[in-house]
């Protein structure tokens, strides 16, 4: 039974660096993929949003996913907004879409902006909403730089094995190079091609050695005559 996918993101590149590979690994099961990328990513720190977008869409057509939303919301501002206005931009796009698979920020990420789209995600994927499957992903520099007992830690228990797609998660990443600032950093920062690398490679110890991984926390897994997902946390 196909599944209607959506991968909520705070920031143009989040969508890429936490969940590429589980993308492609809908569309390969010929799933519907829908990405929503609630801020702009950059108007805390310059103007040239547009650049942004424009590199979310070809990171977006690589993979080839069906649709990419983008809500324009303040950049690095989500938590000071009424969270109820978050829910409200976020199901504005996700009713039409009615996903059965929600992708969301981890709970304890450094970025406050990743936090309040976890607390908005998790009110739209309550139960009776029709998902029936809801992760949350990690973005490297943000999930791993939480400082023990101040958030809740990303501890997965979902791996993905995408060592055939990691090419082409990589791919997506590196049109992120022609934002205003680069996203894509030098070595060693962890948002380097080179380390983006060696963290799929540590979360594909969990699968064998010479495998590369994303992993998950599975929040909630619903086993039905419905639906049969075949990863399981």
């Amino acid at each position: 039974m196909a599944e209607r996918v959506a991968v909520l993101a705070a920031h143009p590149d989040d969508e890429t660096l936490g969940a590429a590979g589980a993308m492609l690994w809908h569309l390969r099961r010929g799933d519907a993929v829908h990405v929503v990328v609630a801020t702009d990513g950059v108007t805390a720190r310059h103007s040239e949003s547009a650049r942004q977008e424009e590199c979310l869409r070809r990171a977006m057509a690589r993979l080839g996913v069906d649709s990419v939303h983008t809500l324009s919301l303040p950049d690095q501002q989500l938590d000071a907004m009424p969270l109820l206005e978050v829910i409200g931009a976020l199901q504005s796009v996700l009713e039409p879409i009615r996903p059965t698979v929600l992708y969301l920020h981890a709970a304890g990420d450094v970025n406050q902006d990743h936090r309040a789209l976890h607390a908005a995600g998790l009110v739209l994927a309550r139960p009776g909403s029709g998902v029936h499957t809801l992760r949350a992903y990690e973005v490297p520099s943000s999930s791993e730089w939480t400082p023990p007992g101040s958030l809740p830690p990303f501890v997965p228990n979902c791996f993905l094995d995408i060592t055939e797609w990691m090419e082409e998660k990589l791919a997506a990443f590196a049109e992120y190079a022609d934002t205003h600032e680069s996203e894509v950093k030098p070595f060693p920062h962890p948002r380097s091609p080179e380390m983006l690398t060696a963290f799929a490679q540590r979360r594909g110890l969990a699968l064998g050695p010479g495998r590369s991984a994303e992993a998950f926390m599975t929040l909630r897994e619903i086993h039905s005559s419905h639906n049969t997902p075949e990863v399981s946390g």
